[in-house]
């Protein structure tokens, strides 16, 4: 038996409503948020628990600063707090890493 391809039926309108778009929108920054504050507290020699701590912190605030009403559900919150954790370990980088970065950009002895 053969099968005969069927149309797929179109969805009139957009697939993603503006409260989507303010969810994809606040957690993009979040995560670029995260990602600068990983950097910058690395560099600064702290270790990934104290950032991930900070993190926690930075995600609290956030979801306490949004505007009221709650743009976004209280699960929707407990998930985004646990990818901010997600994010925190992804961007940190190993010691060994780090340090041959920081050797790398320095100028070498004996060049003029």
């Amino acid at each position: 038996m053969k099968d005969s391809p069927k149309p797929i039926a179109t969805v009139p309108g957009d697939f993603i409503s503006r409260d989507d778009e303010r969810l994809f929108e606040f957690v993009d920054t979040l995560r670029l948020s995260i990602r600068a504050r990983v950097a910058v507290e690395q560099t600064r020699g702290l270790s990934l628990s104290d950032i991930v701590a900070q993190v926690r912190e930075m995600t609290k605030l956030a979801e306490q600063e949004a505007q009221d009403p709650k743009p976004f559900s209280a699960h929707a919150f407990r998930a985004i707090s646990r990818q901010a954790i997600a994010w925190c370990i992804e961007a940190y980088q190993p010691a060994a890493f780090i340090e041959d970065v920081q050797l790398s950009h320095q100028p070498s002895r004996g060049s003029p």
